[in-house]
């Protein structure tokens, strides 16, 4: 089940949004352990999908568990229904909280894998509020992905992006 929407209110505290999706987490079965509670306020303070090789980059998450292990945490995050998995090019996976009435429709970059969140003004949001409310089902999201290559990469200019990524391997 997804998160509650509160956690979309901009005049709610961090610490007050950490706290409720800890509770829902814990509801679901989960430890309340460091390397969790980091993920999802780092989550939460993003406010947009994130790659879990990024999110294992975060320093307090390095100095806690290795790569594998956020991974391993993101996957059972997923399965629970906290999180939706966003796939990218080239295999690289991108991860947002689940919560109920936000979506995460993107475009990504098929040569840095730069990926761009979509405004949310379009008229498939009037469609998604449709089918949840004919429907009556729960939980309800839908995952729009375009694909394509990024203006810096078009300028064949070097694009900065698969730079960063060339030189973190």
């Amino acid at each position: 089940m997804a998160l509650p929407t509160t956690l979309l209110s901009k005049r709610l505290p961090l610490a007050e949004k950490l706290q409720i999706a800890m509770q829902h987490c814990r509801a679901k079965g989960l430890r309340r352990t460091h390397s969790l509670s980091t993920i999802l306020e780092v989550m939460l303070k993003g406010e947009r999908p994130i790659g879990w090789a990024d999110l294992a980059e975060n320093p307090r998450l390095r100095a806690a568990c290795n790569p594998s292990s956020v991974f391993r945490i993101l996957i059972r995050l997923e399965e629970l229904g906290v999180v939706h998995r966003l796939a990218a090019a080239r295999r690289s996976y991108y991860f947002a909280l689940n919560v109920e009435g936000r979506t995460y429709d993107q475009i990504v970059c098929t040569s840095c894998v730069h990926v761009e969140i979509l405004p949310r003004d379009h008229p498939l949001e009037d469609f998604a509020r449709e089918v949840r409310a004919r429907t009556q089902y729960r939980g309800v999201y839908h995952q729009l992905t375009f694909y394509g290559v990024c203006p810096q990469c078009q300028e064949k200019q070097n694009c900065p992006r698969i730079k960063m990524r060339a030189d973190s391997q």
